[in-house]
């Protein structure tokens, strides 16, 4: 079994997407979709925001650059100022 940090056999990019949200816009999110079977309660949630550690920019170094990062910026290019 491959580990991020483990070359892809067939040359294939290994990326890492991480996005960071509040726990309450987590929970809301959770209970708006609503399809979790038993339902997810907010100290459940509570504690795994207290134990989860976001990548380190060090760890983050380890994956390949996304191909699509700039995808925003090709949506929504930047206006230059005059």
């Amino acid at each position: 079994m491959l580990c991020g940090s483990e070359p892809a056999p067939l040359a294939a990019a290994v990326e890492l997407h991480y996005l960071s949200a509040p726990a309450d816009i987590l929970f809301d999110r959770i209970q708006r979709r609503g399809m979790e079977n038993p339902p997810i309660e907010r100290e459940a949630l509570s504690r795994w925001c207290e134990m989860f550690q976001a990548p380190a920019p060090e760890e983050i170094a380890l994956f390949d650059q996304p191909l699509l990062a700039d995808l925003a910026a090709i949506r929504y290019p930047a206006k230059e100022v005059p």
